[in-house]
């Protein structure tokens, strides 16, 4: 019966499902229609482009890092998305459209617990891999909770530790010096190819 509700609810909004298509235990439904959105562009085409930049606050703080968005177009930031390089690995707590040519401060969570210092990059670049759905649910619920008593978007970065942690343990994550959360897509990383490779 809920299927049935959300249809409606759908199709009400002006959105129609187009045909399902699954691999493994992932499904997507494509929705067609709605109102045009506004053009943009999505942080990983307008950092490639040169017009986005992401870095560390200063000398560096663990929940808040700086996009400055150099294009005359705004950037979109997705909640969960995941930037590695700079200081320590980091994923946004909420989703965040940066106004063309303007600096924001992002709200984040740090994903690599190990590290805080920098390496090869003094800036972040785009991971091709989004937090997992339980961390992201979790990181969604605490910045909510945050913003309702006025304390910003932050979440808790013990919790974030340790349930990093929690899914290395899960997956069997062989070795990760710095506790990264890249290294438990890494230990799976043919496994997800091949789920991925049949919606190219």
């Amino acid at each position: 019966m809920d299927h049935v509700r959300q249809a409606t609810e759908l199709i009400q909004s002006g959105l129609n499902p187009g045909s399902a298509r699954a691999q493994g235990s992932l499904s997507l439904v494509p929705l067609f229609g709605g109102a045009p959105a506004k053009e943009y562009m999505l942080a990983s085409e307008a950092i490639a482009s040169g017009l986005l930049t992401i870095a560390e606050m200063g000398a560096g703080s663990v929940p808040e890092i700086l996009a400055h968005n150099q294009a005359d177009l705004p950037v979109l930031l997705l909640d969960g998305e995941h930037v590695e390089g700079a200081m320590q690995n980091r994923v946004l707590n909420v989703t965040v459209l940066v106004a063309a040519n303007q600096k924001t401060v992002l709200p984040v969570a740090c994903v690599e617990r190990g590290r805080w210092h920098y390496e090869d990059r003094s800036a972040f670049a785009p991971s091709a891999d989004i937090t997992y759905s339980r961390l992201r649910s979790k990181n969604a619920a605490a910045a909510a909770m945050s913003a309702r008593r006025e304390r910003g978007r932050g979440v808790d970065q013990h919790e974030v530790w340790a349930d990093v942690s929690a899914k290395h343990a899960e997956i069997g994550v062989d070795e990760s010096a710095t506790g990264a959360m890249r290294h438990a897509y890494d230990q799976r990383r043919r496994d997800l190819e091949e789920m991925t490779s049949s919606f190219s």
